[in-house]
């Protein structure tokens, strides 16, 4: 004797029924307990039997499929640890061309931070250029701006998200952040620009971190 598992919806039965008490034959799949308390996957059809016009029964072909979606739900978890291999390996390679973009604004910010330092330990009585503070400033938060993109842009892609979850995808974002992370990859090859237009935005239904 074998019942419903209760894995499926709890209205799941009473769906087949309806489906098969209006002289349609019902297809998919069953979740289904044994006396013994085992679990097992069937696929198949109900048919409803008609005499006379009259709804007289129905004929329940099923077959066991629990060995084919155990394998589906093994080749899943297989496509899904290659795929976050390839992922690690690209990052791996990404590493030392991202660190290279980070420490360049890190050197200028330094070197910046250095030089007012020293301006201001030699500061003797008014004698300070306001302009030269100014644009010094200036560079330093510059630098500081692409390291926080950099490290947003690293955060943003190493989120992974549930495979079945989707959210609203900014196109243009998704591409400025790859050329942010591959930009030491090309910068020396290529002059690549994103030209759109600020005031519209395109986004899709997907899974950005794919």
């Amino acid at each position: 004797m074998t019942i419903i598992s209760g894995e499926q919806p709890h209205d799941f039965g009473k769906s087949i029924y309806d489906c098969v008490s209006n002289g349609l034959v019902w297809q998919g799949e069953v979740h289904l307990r044994k006396r013994s308390n085992e679990y097992f996957w069937t696929s198949g059809s109900v048919f409803p039997v008609n005499e006379d016009g009259q709804n007289a029964g129905y004929v329940c072909l099923l077959k066991d499929v629990t060995e084919e979606k155990e394998l589906m739900e093994a080749n899943k978890h297989y496509r899904e640890k290659v795929a976050e291999q390839e992922k690690v390996a690209t990052l791996g390679y990404l590493t030392s061309g991202i660190m290279h973009e980070i420490n360049s604004p890190l050197s200028y910010v330094r070197t910046n931070v250095e030089y007012l330092e020293t301006v201001l330990s030699e500061l003797k009585g008014d004698s300070i250029d306001v302009d030269d503070f100014k644009e010094t400033i200036a560079d330093c938060l510059v630098g500081l701006k692409q390291i926080s993109e950099i490290t947003s842009s690293m955060k943003k892609h190493l989120y992974k998200r549930e495979e079945n979850e989707k959210a609203s995808v900014d196109i243009i974002e998704e591409l400025r952040t790859v050329l942010l992370l591959t930009k030491n990859e090309y910068k020396y090859n290529a002059n690549i620009q994103l030209q759109y237009n600020e005031d519209e935005k395109v986004y899709i239904v997907g899974n950005a971190s794919s």
